[in-house]
């Protein structure tokens, strides 16, 4: 009686696609940016560290990427950057709060 499947159970859902989805996609929406994208992206903020709109359209192009995929790469780049100039300085800003010792406040202001 129900030998045959209704006709939208035979039919292959439609996967939407876009030209930036390639294999470099990963789990969660991830990208994985290919080592010839890696070196231009990176050759480009070795001279600048802020992309304008038009330059970001047109990295994007050349790289088959998205203006959002290159506008994210430079912000997370410009963060490591950040982070490597911070701990090159040799982690200052540890080591220049001020912790006051009980000590001191029992004994009179220095007068030398």
């Amino acid at each position: 009686m129900c030998s045959q499947l209704p006709q939208r159970l035979n039919t292959v859902p439609l996967i939407p696609f876009s030209p930036h989805w390639s294999k470099s996609r990963r789990k969660g929406g991830q990208v994985r940016f290919t080592t010839e994208q890696t070196n231009k992206l990176e050759e480009k903020f070795e001279t600048e560290k802020y992309l304008s709109p038009p330059d970001r359209r047109e990295m994007a192009d050349a790289l088959d990427l998205t203006e959002r995929q290159v506008k994210t790469w430079f912000q997370n780049r410009r963060a490591k950057w950040r982070r490597q100039k911070t701990d090159e300085s040799g982690d200052e800003s540890t080591t220049k709060t001020n912790i006051i010792d009980e000590s001191d406040l029992d004994s009179p202001p220095s007068t030398n």
